[in-house]
């Protein structure tokens, strides 16, 4: 496999953090990730089908290619029966999809060097970080509050943001120039409070029980010098929002953000009703098994995702069965971390992961093509990097 092949596709497919449209056939829109994992799938298949790639002696991929092969036996089985639309094959394409999005930033994260996968990850997010600074300093508005590069709506600008501040975080624990860590550090700061800014109930939920335990785990875990320099880091980020709150005026996005969580009864008893009125279609062998992917739209007769919790999708599509497999397969990758014995990194992993578990309560975190692409490339790329340290320590 050509390896310049390879990080030209990795690098083009990290813009699938701008959403960006790049075909609208009909009913369907196709975006830039959609052409780029295609065009990724046709160059990685010799390589994934070679049964001797170490690759597939990955825990996690072997679930993933069992995770691939219930769903799509399930929802075959269900069309057949008339019970769901050709639709739902679209909804496997797409698990597919993140599949291979996190096979090709395995890949990187197994052949090319730390220093460059920092440097393509920056040269994608930072933009989005300008732009959010832009928008503080001229008072833009997107929804609520602030926005993020081709996608305004606060639950996807706000985990956008959200995972950024854990790449910076890892970026930041993992880096020994000194002078680039501080860089780091801020740049975590920055995106966490743009977190907020967007406005996003969700995502200020996640972000915040992520952080809680990201910061109580390195507390407990870390010797005593480097207790104070987690203290000092946490007065830090509380110094600089003030700061910056000084110049630019934060309180009336905040406002907007207590605003909203004082509706959260409303809006969470609309929830509520729409989670019982969904899981009523389940049958017998359904709750076992499931109804097939994207059943839940045949119900609505949308082609949006409309449940708002990642958890009851994956009971009325999979069933108990298939909600087993599928968390297997996420906190795989937390084994994998963990068997490497780096104890940050697991702690790093642990709190990304909470963070899309949390998110998952009021969306479908999985499901929603840029904030899930942004989760394998993330758990691909560090799955990679550890493998290739293992192998050079060998």
């Amino acid at each position: 496999m050509n390896k310049n092949i390879l990080y030209v596709l990795f690098f083009l497919s990290l813009f699938s953090i701008f959403n960006l449209k790049a075909i609208n056939l009909g009913s369907i829109d196709l975006f830039l990730e959609d052409i780029i994992i295609f065009i990724s799938t046709l160059t990685l298949f010799g390589y994934i089908a070679n049964k001797n790639n170490e690759i597939n002696r990955d825990l996690t991929v072997k679930l993933w290619y069992f995770y691939i092969f219930f769903i799509a036996l399930i929802t075959t089985i269900r069309y057949f029966f008339g019970e769901i639309e050709i639709i739902s094959f679209f909804f496997i394409l797409k698990e597919i999809e993140f599949f291979i999005f996190f096979i090709l930033s395995y890949s990187v994260g197994r052949m090319l060097s730390n220093g460059k996968i920092a440097i393509y990850v920056n040269i994608i997010i930072i933009p989005s970080l300008v732009w959010g600074a832009l928008q503080v300093i001229l008072g833009i508005k997107a929804h609520y509050g602030i926005g993020g590069i081709g996608n305004e709506a606060p639950s996807i600008s706000g985990m956008s943001f959200g995972v950024i501040s854990f790449i910076y975080l890892y970026l930041w624990l993992n880096n020994k120039i000194k002078k680039l860590s501080i860089i780091y550090f801020c740049l975590y700061i920055t995106s966490s409070l743009f977190v907020i800014l967007t406005v996003s109930r969700g995502a200020i939920l996640a972000m915040l029980c992520a952080n809680i335990f990201f910061w109580g785990a390195l507390f407990v875990f870390k010797n005593e010098s480097s207790k104070l320099k987690y203290i000092l880091s946490s007065i830090s980020i509380i110094l600089i929002i003030t700061i910056l709150n000084y110049f630019f005026d934060f309180i009336y996005l905040f406002n907007t953000v207590i605003e909203r969580f004082s509706r959260i009864d409303q809006s969470s008893n609309i929830r509520f009703n729409n989670w019982g009125y969904l899981l009523q279609h389940n049958d017998s062998l359904g709750w076992i098994v499931g109804m097939g992917k994207s059943f839940p739209n045949v119900i609505t007769g949308s082609s949006y995702l409309q449940v708002d919790n990642q958890y009851i999708r994956n009971i009325i599509e999979m069933g108990l069965i298939g909600s087993v497999i599928w968390f297997i397969l996420i906190f795989s990758f937390i084994y994998t971390v963990f068997r490497a014995n780096k104890k940050v990194i697991t702690i790093i992993a642990i709190t990304f992961t909470l963070l899309f578990l949390v998110y998952s309560m009021v969306s479908e975190a999985f499901q929603v093509s840029r904030i899930s692409l942004l989760y394998w490339a993330f758990t691909g790329l560090l799955i990679g990097i550890i493998k290739k340290e293992k192998i050079i320590k060998d």
